[in-house]
């Protein structure tokens, strides 16, 4: 009996052919790429294996991982004789480990850096218990080397000391200098500058103070306003004129309760326009039937350009 024939060997042969020759490359490409480790028996890639030149794929027969293992294995099981046997080297061998080490840190000096900066972040609290702790039960003892030190390095301290003051305060000319303090010319530029920041400052102030007063004669001249039209409501004009400038002076101004802001006093009578006015007056003229009142300013002279006026 035949037989059975796989699904590709119905097709053509050229096509046929050429599965085939794929399916020896993959074939191939396992056994180039891929190898049994003889101890745990499983198909690993050729990385997780160890080179070994004297082989024809170039790697040993056991993976790393198992050669790993039974590396600690060992160790375990020989602990204190491989122990003894590093003990005994080091002791035999001092110049040669310290040139290894010495030649080690040469080497990687960057990376142990690095190494106890991040291992010192993560104990810094740990680290500074201890040593406090170590200070507290030998306190005398630590004093001591510490005088002891000091004894021994005092040139050494001295230099440190010398070159950070000098790299803290800017150079030994820059200390120099420091100690003279101001010279004349320093001072007399200073109040220089000080008396012209004061000088315009006083005029800024005094410049603001008129504002203000000229705001509160304004203020007086249009409570005169609207107390005038008010009393128009009910008086006929001759009877308002006599309010402010006639025998009954003292009702409307009086009574009112403006101050003159330049002087301070209440103003009990009516003003009188132009210089030979007071500051901060308020005055009402009569003009037809209509009342104009204003103030005079700092300088005398009109607080509105245009009058307040009332009138029947």
């Amino acid at each position: 009996m035949d037989r059975y024939k796989r699904p590709y060997e119905f097709i053509d042969i050229p096509l046929k052919k050429k599965i085939e020759k794929e399916l020896e490359d993959r074939e191939s490409k396992i056994h180039k790429y891929y190898k049994i480790c003889f101890r745990c028996g499983q198909l690993k890639m050729l990385y997780e294996f160890s080179r070994e030149k004297r082989n024809t794929d170039g790697r040993l027969g056991v993976c790393k991982t198992c050669k790993s293992r039974e590396s600690l294995k060992y160790y375990y099981e020989n602990r204190e004789a491989i122990l003894v046997r590093v003990k005994k080297y080091q002791k035999d061998n001092p110049r040669d480990r310290s040139s290894y080490f010495e030649n080690y840190r040469k080497l990687n000096k960057k990376r142990l850096e690095k190494i106890a900066k991040a291992w010192y972040k993560e104990n810094k609290k740990a680290i500074k218990k201890r040593n406090l702790k170590y200070y507290e039960d030998n306190k005398e003892h630590c004093q001591a080397i510490r005088k002891l030190w000091i004894k021994n390095h005092k040139e050494e301290i001295k230099k440190y000391n010398r070159e950070y003051n000098l790299k803290m305060r800017g150079g030994d000319k820059m200390l120099r200098k420091s100690k003279k303090g101001f010279t004349l010319i320093e001072l007399m530029v200073v109040v220089a500058i000080i008396g012209v920041l004061a000088l315009l400052g006083l005029r800024l102030y005094t410049g603001q103070q008129d504002k203000a007063k000229n705001a509160i004669v304004k203020a007086n001249a249009g409570t005169i306003q609207t107390l005038i039209q008010a009393e128009l409501a009910d008086a006929t004009v001759a009877e308002v004129e006599d309010m402010y400038d006639g025998t009954d002076s003292l009702t409307l101004l009086a009574n009112s309760g403006i101050r003159n802001p330049y002087t301070g006093n209440a103003q009990t009578a009516n003003g009188t326009a132009g210089t030979s006015g007071n500051a901060g007056d308020v005055y009402v003229t009569l003009s037809g039937d209509v009342f104009s009142v204003n103030g005079n300013d700092a300088d005398k002279s009109d607080v509105y350009d245009t009058p307040l006026t009332a009138k029947k």
